[in-house]
């Protein structure tokens, strides 16, 4: 079997890659099904190249079939996706500095939150000034304005029959922060009204969300100005959601229940995925 092994992110961009500060992440692309047991034994290979070559990073694995459709989402949705990305990182790089590790990945998450900072906004403090918390509300007004520029947030609310709340705030799960707008001093990122409902809308919904937001998100995304924007998200995360039971022993089923969850709100809205949901149920004992 001829596998695609694939270069991420800043190390295929050549954006601020640099080989003694970047981890270099690959997807692993196989042209047929995947089974758990091979995706073990290349998890496996790839965990004992990492003590040798500790510069590897992340590892994701996709049949080419996903692997397609993912470049698909992401060459129609870029600018989007980057967004949300950006996001999520700053937040995987606050929890790399509360794990204490040494002044080396110390100096590597902060550097990698400055590099994403500096999209956003033009005065951000010097690395070693950096705060190691509240570094998402540095950028709130380039990240509104970037969101903006994408999708037309205030028409978008114009079109909503209800009143809107005048002081909101909700956690996002895909993002790990509590987003809001109004007078919430606990919140991660505090933005403008209408950015902060349509990214509501964008995410996908889960089990234990408060019920009082489905009628609020069930009208955003039902307009013809964020749904698709809606879908693209939805599929972006069931990729990967599909994916990471192949390479996260240890959330494997719950990866798997939330593939299905994802693949059934895609489903609801008639869209149906060229894509196998694998592994099948029930799944063998790490």
């Amino acid at each position: 079997m001829l596998l695609k092994v694939i270069p991420r992110h800043s190390v295929k961009s050549g954006a601020n890659f640099n080989l003694f500060l970047s981890d270099i992440d690959f997807y692993v692309v196989s042209p047929s099904s995947i089974t758990l047991n091979w995706a073990d034994q290349v998890s496996q290979y790839y965990s004992e190249l990492k003590v040798w070559f500790p510069m590897l990073g992340e590892l994701e694995i996709f049949t080419q079939g996903e692997w397609l459709e993912l470049q698909r989402v992401k060459e129609e949705n870029g600018p989007l996706l980057e967004i949300l990305r950006d996001l999520k990182k700053i937040r995987w790089m606050v929890l790399e500095i509360q794990k204490n590790k040494t002044e080396y990945h110390l100096y590597k998450a902060k550097r990698a939150i400055r590099n994403i900072l500096i999209k956003y906004k033009q005065d951000i403090p010097k690395m070693e000034l950096l705060r190691e918390t509240k570094n998402h509300q540095i950028i709130a007004d380039g990240i509104s304005a970037s969101l903006k520029k994408i999708i037309p947030v205030d028409k978008i609310c114009a079109q909503i029959n209800f009143p809107l709340p005048e002081i909101f705030s909700f956690y996002s799960r895909e993002l790990d922060l509590t987003i809001g707008y109004g007078d919430f001093s606990d919140a991660d990122l505090i933005l403008d009204r209408n950015s902060i409902l349509c990214l509501l809308g964008l995410f996908p919904t889960h089990a234990n969300d408060d019920p009082s937001l489905h009628l609020m998100r069930q009208e955003l995304r039902n307009t013809p100005e964020l749904g698709p924007h809606h879908l693209a998200v939805l599929k972006h995360e069931f990729l990967y959601a599909n994916a990471a039971p192949r390479i996260h022993l240890k959330w494997r089923e719950d990866s798997w229940r939330w593939a299905l969850s994802l693949k059934e709100q895609l489903e609801s809205r008639n869209v149906l995925l060229p894509i196998k949901l694998e592994p099948n149920w029930p799944f063998p004992s790490p």
